[in-house]
């Protein structure tokens, strides 16, 4: 039973969400991914994917300036691998202050598996993706970033750091659920952004439009997780997202 269209019973999400505002005012970071910085870079897309006919930021031509997080996962000593994630906002993607939000984190390009979050020994070692569905007008899909074909820095912090300053690619990938990720543009991430001028909370329940929809019951619950996480940190609330702009 749900309440208005779009949206979890309250009860069920505070109850399934709270932990992650316990986690994180245990940590004074937040819950998952508690270690990582943030940096700039460009997202083009170079391919059509038939799979996404809905999506605008998915087009040939699109092309965006982004933030990114790199982060590590479960926040292990940085020595060893972690469960690496790389969130991208795309910003004024649908005009100003209208961002998309796509959150990726350290999976494997193959059928099924690409649901599953896994650890990985180095930040290039395989591929990401969103793990959970969303819908682009052609059925639910996952989004990824493909990793070049070279080993890449070590899993420390500072070593991906070094890599951003060098030109970090990426290819941007859609998948069917039960597909195999197809390249249809580059992400590169080449400039850190100074710790100084603050973190970024991203939320791809917020900030989504242009046809590109995150859908299921997990999905739903992500924006609760979120809020909690920033509430248990102390960090200010994310506002939420200008609506779209309408249709031409």
């Amino acid at each position: 039973m749900t309440g208005k269209r779009g949206t979890m019973p309250s009860a069920l999400a505070t109850v399934t969400t709270l932990p992650f505002r316990a986690i994180s005012a245990a940590r004074g970071a937040r819950a998952v991914h508690p270690q990582g910085f943030v940096c700039r870079g460009r997202w083009t897309v170079e391919r059509a994917s038939p799979l996404a006919p809905d999506a605008t930021v998915l087009r040939p031509g699109a092309s965006y300036d982004v933030l990114a997080r790199v982060s590590r996962g479960a926040g292990l000593p940085s020595a060893v691998g972690d469960f690496y994630g790389i969130a991208v906002r795309l910003l004024d993607a649908h005009g100003p202050g209208r961002h998309q939000d796509v959150l990726a984190n350290a999976s494997a390009d193959l059928p099924l598996v690409h649901h599953v979050f896994l650890p990985a020994p180095r930040w290039y070692a395989q591929a990401y993706s969103t793990c959970l569905p969303y819908d682009a007008g052609a059925g639910p899909i996952v989004l990824g970033w493909l990793p070049p074909d070279r080993r890449g820095p070590g899993p420390s912090l500072d070593a991906m750091r070094d890599e951003v300053r060098r030109g970090a690619g990426f290819g941007i990938a859609v998948a069917a659920l039960l597909g195999r990720f197809t390249e249809v543009g580059r992400l590169v991430l080449d400039g850190l952004v100074d710790p100084g001028d603050g973190d970024v909370d991203f939320d791809p329940t917020r900030f989504t439009g242009g046809g590109l929809r995150p859908v299921g019951l997990l999905n739903r619950l992500r924006g609760p997780a979120y809020a909690n996480s920033r509430r248990g940190r102390g960090a200010p609330r994310v506002p939420r997202a200008l609506p779209a702009p309408p249709h031409d």
